[in-house]
């Protein structure tokens, strides 16, 4: 009886950790490893915030406004080029990523520190701030898009 509560609290512990390594093993926006961020790591530098969803412009620019405001900030999903609105492919990327959006039950704006000030200038383009709409714990609108083809990882022209 002891053996077997012994190992059934092993098998649990091993399952969580295959769990972990596995979440880790995803990739991100750009094809490299995901990250698992735990209690006592330091995330990488940036704003997060939560967010609400206001309105899609096309596949890749996404309208939020944050808790207590009404102001509305163009968010350009980074590190994921959707087709232009009159390319093909670029209404139904803009449908997909409004019915991820209204779906989601707690939205969240991931903005990275841009590291210096030409980097900055740099990445504001036409009125829009690059950044990640997480759609939940673990998954990017950025990401969901490009692993269901509605999206490249890469800028392709």
């Amino acid at each position: 009886m002891r053996l077997a509560l012994f190992l059934a609290g092993w098998l649990v512990l091993y399952s969580g950790l295959m769990w972990v390594v596995a979440l880790a093993q995803q990739p991100g926006p750009r094809g490299e490893p995901g990250v698992v961020i735990l209690d006592g790591f330091r995330p990488p530098p940036g704003l997060c915030l939560p967010c609400r969803y206001r309105r899609c412009r096309d596949g890749d620019t996404v309208e939020i406004s944050l808790p207590e405001s009404k102001r509305r900030w163009a968010i350009r999903l980074k590190d994921c080029w959707a087709p232009e609105m009159n390319e093909p492919g670029g209404p139904a990327a803009k449908r997909r990523a409004e019915e991820l959006l209204e779906e989601a039950e707690q939205l969240h704006v991931f903005i990275p520190a841009p590291g210096n000030w030409e980097n900055l200038l740099a990445n504001l383009t036409f009125d829009r701030i690059p950044g990640y709409i997480w759609l939940s714990d673990l998954e990017t609108l950025n990401g969901r898009l490009i692993r269901e083809g509605h999206a490249t990882a890469e800028r392709v022209d």
